[in-house]
């Protein structure tokens, strides 16, 4: 069965305008393995969406746990015109907490992390200064999007909106609070751990938590103009965020898919306890 993977990274949010109708295409994943036809359907179906309003693309698929075809294909960016590869580094933003969770369970099995523990207890400095739920956020409620804790993450006073783990909501606080817990029972910059426990093993030679203006080859986001595609400002960031500041390709996220699939970093008990 062919695993067609997440790692369709796109320039683009959506494919077009507010105000136009999207119009669904339709494409039926072949079983069988990813040989000359089911490959060249998927070209057709890319090529099809560039031509109705996507800059540009970069795909990977995984057939069996392993890369089998990864290609980029249109513009990085619509300006300059320079080409789309597999090398390109896209703004991956929030497909960086899936990665985070993984590194925070290899902390879990080298028992420098509980996932129950008050998250609190291992920081020196809190990072929510005075609640009355702190103390009932962990690693847990971070992973699972029940520590109560906001999705705004230019706030400066942390607050608690519920009591952690008795319901869902989206937080990218809650993944900046475990960055610093990482950062603690490492000791380590939250990149270089990441980059040494994570992107190092598994060869994501192109990824970073960081927004770096030398970061080349670099895509650029791009948004509607009066109905064209043009490049967004680019916001360098030195600062490593594990909330929204992935920059990946495709390729590095296929082979971190892969690895989700038949674990080697993680023990098969702890992912299946999670």
């Amino acid at each position: 069965m062919i695993r067609p993977i997440t790692a369709l990274a796109r320039l683009l949010a959506g494919r077009a305008t507010p105000s136009q109708e999207i119009t669904p295409i339709d494409f039926v994943p072949r079983t069988g393995r990813f040989s000359e036809a089911p490959q060249r359907d998927l070209d057709t179906l890319i090529r099809h969406e560039l031509g109705i309003g996507i800059p540009g693309l970069t795909v990977a698929v995984l057939e069996d746990g392993k890369v089998v075809w990864n290609d980029g294909y249109g513009l990085a960016n619509s300006v300059s015109r320079r080409a789309m590869t597999v090398d390109t580094r896209l703004e991956a933003a929030s497909l960086g907490k899936p990665i985070t969770a993984y590194a925070a369970l290899r902390l879990v099995e080298a028992g420098k992390l509980d996932l129950r523990k008050p998250l609190g207890s291992y920081l020196r400095e809190q990072f929510v200064k005075s609640d009355q739920h702190r103390d009932q956020i962990s690693t847990r409620t971070v992973l699972t999007h029940t520590s109560g804790l906001s999705n705004n993450l230019i706030e400066s006073d942390h607050r608690v909106a519920f009591t952690p783990g008795s319901r869902f909501s989206y937080s990218g606080v809650g993944f900046m609070y475990l960055q610093r817990v990482i950062e603690e029972v490492s000791g380590a910059d939250f990149n270089d751990f990441i980059s040494e426990t994570i992107f190092t093993p598994l060869g994501m030679t192109c990824s970073s938590y960081s927004r770096a203006l030398r970061t080349t080859p670099r895509a650029r986001g791009h948004a509607y103009l009066l109905g064209v595609a043009v490049p967004m400002p680019f916001a360098p960031n030195a600062q490593p965020n594990a909330a929204n500041l992935l920059c990946s390709t495709a390729l590095d996220l296929a082979k971190f898919v892969a690895e989700l699939m038949a674990p080697t970093l993680v023990s098969r008990a702890l992912v299946d306890k999670c």
